[in-house]
Protein backbone atom coordinates (compact mmCIF):
# COMPACT_ATOMS: atom_id res chain seq x y z
CA UNK A 1 0.00 0.00 0.00
CA UNK A 2 2.96 2.50 -1.20
CA UNK A 3 1.60 4.09 -3.94
CA UNK A 4 -1.31 6.57 -2.76
CA UNK A 5 -3.57 8.92 -4.55
CA UNK A 6 -4.77 12.35 -3.47
CA UNK A 7 -7.61 14.38 -4.69
CA UNK A 8 -8.60 17.74 -3.11
CA UNK A 9 -5.32 19.73 -2.67
CA UNK A 10 -6.48 22.19 -0.92
CA UNK A 11 -6.08 24.06 2.64
CA UNK A 12 -5.65 20.98 4.84
CA UNK A 13 -5.08 18.36 1.66
CA UNK A 14 -1.93 19.75 0.31
CA UNK A 15 0.10 19.74 3.26
CA UNK A 16 -1.13 16.23 4.06
CA UNK A 17 -0.27 15.12 0.91
CA UNK A 18 3.22 17.04 1.29
CA UNK A 19 3.26 14.80 4.57
CA UNK A 20 2.38 11.15 3.21
CA UNK A 21 5.59 11.93 -0.01
CA UNK A 22 8.14 12.88 2.40
CA UNK A 23 7.30 9.93 4.48
CA UNK A 24 8.97 7.91 1.48
CA UNK A 25 4.92 6.65 -0.44
CA UNK A 26 4.42 7.63 -3.93
CA UNK A 27 1.96 10.15 -4.30
CA UNK A 28 -0.06 10.81 -7.13
CA UNK A 29 -2.52 13.39 -7.10
CA UNK A 30 -5.04 15.59 -9.15
CA UNK A 31 -5.44 18.91 -9.39
CA UNK A 32 -7.16 21.61 -11.30
CA UNK A 33 -4.91 24.90 -10.50
CA UNK A 34 -1.34 25.22 -12.26
CA UNK A 35 0.49 26.78 -9.07
CA UNK A 36 -1.05 23.88 -7.01
CA UNK A 37 -0.06 20.95 -9.47
CA UNK A 38 3.74 23.22 -9.43
CA UNK A 39 4.49 22.77 -5.78
CA UNK A 40 2.70 19.33 -5.57
CA UNK A 41 5.49 17.90 -8.18
CA UNK A 42 8.08 20.36 -5.77
CA UNK A 43 7.50 17.71 -2.97
CA UNK A 44 8.01 14.58 -5.34
CA UNK A 45 4.37 14.13 -6.08
CA UNK A 46 3.34 13.02 -9.22
CA UNK A 47 0.39 14.56 -11.20
CA UNK A 48 -2.06 12.98 -12.96
CA UNK A 49 -4.46 14.27 -15.74
CA UNK A 50 -7.67 13.28 -14.45
CA UNK A 51 -9.37 11.25 -11.48
CA UNK A 52 -10.11 8.23 -13.85
CA UNK A 53 -6.41 7.64 -13.82
CA UNK A 54 -6.19 7.72 -10.14
CA UNK A 55 -7.66 4.56 -9.49
CA UNK A 56 -5.15 3.21 -12.27
CA UNK A 57 -2.20 4.00 -10.46
CA UNK A 58 -2.62 3.73 -6.43
CA UNK A 59 -3.71 0.95 -3.81
CA UNK A 60 -5.15 3.83 -1.51
CA UNK A 61 -6.91 7.04 -2.46
CA UNK A 62 -7.76 9.80 0.18
CA UNK A 63 -10.42 11.93 -0.89
CA UNK A 64 -10.85 15.17 0.54
CA UNK A 65 -13.23 17.64 -1.12
CA UNK A 66 -15.54 20.58 0.61
CA UNK A 67 -19.14 19.22 -0.56
CA UNK A 68 -20.63 15.91 -0.60
CA UNK A 69 -21.45 16.92 -4.35
CA UNK A 70 -17.99 16.84 -5.23
CA UNK A 71 -17.91 13.92 -3.62
CA UNK A 72 -20.62 11.45 -5.76
CA UNK A 73 -18.57 13.21 -8.50
CA UNK A 74 -15.04 12.62 -7.61
CA UNK A 75 -15.95 8.43 -6.66
CA UNK A 76 -18.26 8.06 -10.20
CA UNK A 77 -14.89 9.33 -11.68
CA UNK A 78 -12.25 7.53 -9.78
CA UNK A 79 -14.43 4.02 -9.28
CA UNK A 80 -14.31 3.53 -13.42
CA UNK A 81 -11.09 2.11 -13.37
CA UNK A 82 -10.54 1.74 -9.70
CA UNK A 83 -11.42 -2.49 -9.39
CA UNK A 84 -9.72 -3.08 -6.15
CA UNK A 85 -8.09 -1.15 -3.01
CA UNK A 86 -9.25 1.08 -0.76
CA UNK A 87 -10.75 4.95 -0.67
CA UNK A 88 -10.14 7.01 2.59
CA UNK A 89 -12.98 9.13 3.11
CA UNK A 90 -11.65 12.32 4.58
CA UNK A 91 -14.33 14.75 3.72
CA UNK A 92 -16.80 16.05 6.23
CA UNK A 93 -20.56 14.52 4.96
CA UNK A 94 -23.48 12.93 6.58
CA UNK A 95 -23.62 9.94 7.80
CA UNK A 96 -25.73 8.39 5.57
CA UNK A 97 -23.86 9.61 2.51
CA UNK A 98 -21.02 8.28 3.88
CA UNK A 99 -22.81 4.94 3.91
CA UNK A 100 -23.96 5.92 0.31
CA UNK A 101 -20.19 6.41 -1.07
CA UNK A 102 -19.30 3.26 0.67
CA UNK A 103 -22.16 1.31 -1.40
CA UNK A 104 -20.91 2.74 -4.61
CA UNK A 105 -17.35 1.52 -3.57
CA UNK A 106 -18.89 -1.98 -2.79
CA UNK A 107 -20.35 -2.34 -5.76
CA UNK A 108 -16.88 -1.80 -7.59
CA UNK A 109 -14.94 -4.69 -4.86
CA UNK A 110 -13.31 -1.37 -3.73
CA UNK A 111 -13.19 -1.28 0.28
CA UNK A 112 -14.03 2.49 2.04
CA UNK A 113 -12.42 3.94 5.22
CA UNK A 114 -14.55 6.71 6.71
CA UNK A 115 -12.14 9.15 8.21
CA UNK A 116 -12.60 12.52 8.66
CA UNK A 117 -10.21 14.64 10.35
CA UNK A 118 -9.71 17.26 12.60
CA UNK A 119 -7.12 19.72 13.69
CA UNK A 120 -7.63 22.76 11.09
CA UNK A 121 -5.48 23.72 8.61
CA UNK A 122 -2.94 24.17 11.10
CA UNK A 123 -2.96 20.71 12.92
CA UNK A 124 -2.58 19.89 8.72
CA UNK A 125 0.74 22.01 8.40
CA UNK A 126 1.97 20.68 11.83
CA UNK A 127 0.94 16.63 11.10
CA UNK A 128 -1.16 16.58 14.02
CA UNK A 129 -4.02 16.25 13.47
CA UNK A 130 -6.91 13.88 15.05
CA UNK A 131 -8.03 10.87 12.55
CA UNK A 132 -12.05 9.34 13.65
CA UNK A 133 -12.06 6.41 10.63
CA UNK A 134 -14.79 3.60 10.97
CA UNK A 135 -15.14 0.57 8.87
CA UNK A 136 -13.11 -2.42 9.19
CA UNK A 137 -10.62 -2.38 11.98
CA UNK A 138 -7.84 -4.56 10.72
CA UNK A 139 -8.26 -2.73 7.20
CA UNK A 140 -8.03 0.51 9.06
CA UNK A 141 -4.78 -0.94 11.02
CA UNK A 142 -3.19 -1.66 8.40
CA UNK A 143 -3.82 1.63 7.22
CA UNK A 144 -2.49 3.25 10.30
CA UNK A 145 1.59 3.60 9.35
CA UNK A 146 0.16 6.27 6.55
CA UNK A 147 -2.24 7.90 8.67
CA UNK A 148 0.45 8.72 11.17
CA UNK A 149 2.15 10.54 8.24
CA UNK A 150 -0.05 13.33 8.85
CA UNK A 151 -1.78 12.32 12.06
CA UNK A 152 -1.01 12.76 16.04
CA UNK A 153 -4.16 10.72 17.23
CA UNK A 154 -6.30 7.93 15.84
CA UNK A 155 -9.56 7.19 17.33
CA UNK A 156 -11.42 4.19 15.95
CA UNK A 157 -15.14 5.41 15.69
CA UNK A 158 -16.51 1.88 14.98
CA UNK A 159 -17.00 -0.72 12.85
CA UNK A 160 -19.65 0.79 10.38
CA UNK A 161 -18.97 3.46 7.57
CA UNK A 162 -20.48 6.74 8.95
CA UNK A 163 -19.30 5.97 12.33
CA UNK A 164 -16.64 8.67 11.47
CA UNK A 165 -18.97 10.83 10.36
CA UNK A 166 -20.89 10.67 13.38
CA UNK A 167 -17.96 11.49 16.00
CA UNK A 168 -16.93 14.38 13.62
CA UNK A 169 -20.14 16.41 13.71
CA UNK A 170 -20.28 15.73 17.43
CA UNK A 171 -17.04 17.49 17.16
CA UNK A 172 -18.02 20.39 14.98
CA UNK A 173 -20.78 20.92 17.10
CA UNK A 174 -18.65 21.55 19.70
CA UNK A 175 -16.77 23.83 17.77
CA UNK A 176 -19.81 25.94 16.77
CA UNK A 177 -20.97 26.11 20.09
CA UNK A 178 -17.40 27.14 22.01
CA UNK A 179 -16.64 29.65 18.86
CA UNK A 180 -20.02 31.43 19.16
CA UNK A 181 -19.75 31.47 23.34
CA UNK A 182 -16.39 33.36 22.64
CA UNK A 183 -17.39 35.74 20.36
CA UNK A 184 -20.26 36.33 22.77
CA UNK A 185 -17.98 36.94 25.62
CA UNK A 186 -15.36 38.80 24.01
CA UNK A 187 -18.26 41.14 22.71
CA UNK A 188 -19.41 41.64 25.88
CA UNK A 189 -16.47 42.18 27.62
CA UNK A 190 -15.13 44.45 25.45
CA UNK A 191 -18.39 46.53 25.45
CA UNK A 192 -18.12 46.85 29.11
CA UNK A 193 -14.66 47.87 29.33
CA UNK A 194 -12.03 45.03 29.17
CA UNK A 195 -9.41 44.61 27.34
CA UNK A 196 -9.48 41.49 25.32
CA UNK A 197 -6.45 40.41 26.17
CA UNK A 198 -7.47 40.60 29.67
CA UNK A 199 -9.93 38.37 29.19
CA UNK A 200 -7.75 36.13 27.21
CA UNK A 201 -5.39 35.69 29.65
CA UNK A 202 -7.35 35.31 32.58
CA UNK A 203 -10.16 32.32 31.35
CA UNK A 204 -7.57 31.17 29.58
CA UNK A 205 -6.04 29.50 33.14
CA UNK A 206 -9.73 29.58 34.24
CA UNK A 207 -12.09 27.13 34.54
CA UNK A 208 -14.45 28.88 31.36
CA UNK A 209 -11.37 27.83 28.68
CA UNK A 210 -11.54 25.97 25.77
CA UNK A 211 -9.36 24.95 22.78
CA UNK A 212 -11.29 26.99 20.85
CA UNK A 213 -10.66 30.06 23.14
CA UNK A 214 -7.26 29.65 23.36
CA UNK A 215 -6.66 29.12 19.70
CA UNK A 216 -9.55 31.38 18.59
CA UNK A 217 -8.94 33.52 21.04
CA UNK A 218 -5.33 35.26 19.88
CA UNK A 219 -6.95 35.69 16.20
CA UNK A 220 -9.85 37.60 17.34
CA UNK A 221 -6.93 40.05 19.21
CA UNK A 222 -5.15 40.00 16.17
CA UNK A 223 -8.18 40.57 13.78
CA UNK A 224 -6.72 37.81 12.04
CA UNK A 225 -9.76 35.92 9.81
CA UNK A 226 -7.44 34.07 7.52
CA UNK A 227 -8.88 30.99 6.69
CA UNK A 228 -8.25 28.08 9.42
CA UNK A 229 -11.54 27.09 9.33
CA UNK A 230 -14.12 28.59 6.86
CA UNK A 231 -17.40 30.00 8.26
CA UNK A 232 -18.98 28.39 5.44
CA UNK A 233 -17.54 24.67 6.46
CA UNK A 234 -18.76 25.50 9.82
CA UNK A 235 -22.42 26.09 8.56
CA UNK A 236 -22.36 23.28 6.61
CA UNK A 237 -20.96 21.11 9.16
CA UNK A 238 -23.75 22.31 11.78
CA UNK A 239 -26.52 20.92 8.60
CA UNK A 240 -24.93 17.54 8.99
CA UNK A 241 -25.12 17.93 12.88
CA UNK A 242 -28.95 19.22 12.58
CA UNK A 243 -30.18 16.37 10.51
CA UNK A 244 -28.25 14.04 12.06
CA UNK A 245 -29.95 15.07 15.75
CA UNK A 246 -33.67 14.93 14.01
CA UNK A 247 -32.86 11.51 12.46
CA UNK A 248 -31.88 10.58 15.97
CA UNK A 249 -34.84 12.20 18.03
CA UNK A 250 -32.16 13.99 20.53
CA UNK A 251 -32.50 17.91 21.41
CA UNK A 252 -30.70 20.12 19.12
CA UNK A 253 -31.11 24.10 21.26
CA UNK A 254 -27.91 25.22 21.18
CA UNK A 255 -26.71 23.54 17.72
CA UNK A 256 -29.98 25.63 16.03
CA UNK A 257 -28.46 28.73 17.26
CA UNK A 258 -25.37 28.35 16.23
CA UNK A 259 -26.06 27.41 12.81
CA UNK A 260 -28.40 30.39 12.37
CA UNK A 261 -25.46 32.60 13.72
CA UNK A 262 -23.16 31.23 10.87
CA UNK A 263 -25.50 31.65 8.13
CA UNK A 264 -25.97 34.14 8.85
CA UNK A 265 -22.57 35.72 9.10
CA UNK A 266 -21.49 33.38 6.06
CA UNK A 267 -24.16 35.36 3.85
CA UNK A 268 -23.32 39.02 5.13
CA UNK A 269 -19.54 38.57 5.16
CA UNK A 270 -16.70 36.59 3.83
CA UNK A 271 -18.44 32.94 3.75
CA UNK A 272 -14.23 31.93 3.40
CA UNK A 273 -12.84 33.87 6.33
CA UNK A 274 -12.26 31.60 9.47
CA UNK A 275 -14.97 30.96 11.82
CA UNK A 276 -13.91 33.37 14.35
CA UNK A 277 -15.25 35.93 11.61
CA UNK A 278 -18.90 35.26 13.53
CA UNK A 279 -17.84 38.05 15.79
CA UNK A 280 -18.20 40.52 13.77
CA UNK A 281 -22.37 39.28 13.54
CA UNK A 282 -21.87 40.01 17.09
CA UNK A 283 -20.16 43.46 16.78
CA UNK A 284 -22.95 44.86 13.96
Amino acid sequence: MNKVGFVGLGAMGYPIAEHIAKEGYELYFYARRDEVIKKARGFGGVFVPSIEEIGIWSDTVIILVNTYSQCVECFSKLLTNMKKGTVVLSSTVSPKEASTLGEMCMQKGVSLVDAPLSGGVKGAVEGNLTLMPSGNRLLIESLTPLFKTFTKKIVYAGDKVGMGQTLKALNQLLVGVHMTAVAETFTLGKKAGLDLQTIYEAITSSAGTSRILETRGKTLIDRDFSRRSSLNIQKKDLAVCEDLALENGAPFFLGSLCKQFFELSANKFDPEEDISAIIKLYEE
